[in-house]
């Protein structure tokens, strides 16, 4: 089944791919940190400044859900289960599986 979105890189294998509504939410992240966070935390900056450092919140926001579910995505590789792809939406990501991983082991 092939799911809308933009395929960004191949890590370890790993295919990810941003979801088209992601946009929207880095839209905004970057429109509300231009327009109302930075402006009264830093008051010496230009609106193009402003638009600058929301757009960087939003980019860090991004790769910081990337990090995560790589990181997930990784666990998974080590235990022995295949990851395929992770997908990016608008605030999470969602790996998917060729099966699915097990109950947690725990120890007593």
């Amino acid at each position: 089944m092939k799911l809308r979105g933009l395929n960004l890189l191949r890590i370890h294998g790993i295919q990810i791919t941003l979801d088209y509504s992601w946009f929207i939410i880095f839209f905004l992240v970057a429109y509300s940190m231009a327009e109302s966070y930075f402006p009264p935390a830093e008051k010496l900056h230009s609106t193009p400044q402003y638009w600058l450092m929301g757009i960087t919140a939003a980019s860090l926001f991004f790769l910081s859900v990337l990090a995560h579910e790589l990181a997930h995505s990784l666990v998974a590789l080590k235990q022995g289960i295949k990851v395929l792809s992770i997908r990016l939406f608008i605030s999470a990501g969602s790996p998917r599986y060729r099966r699915n991983p097990g109950r947690a082991e725990t120890s007593s």
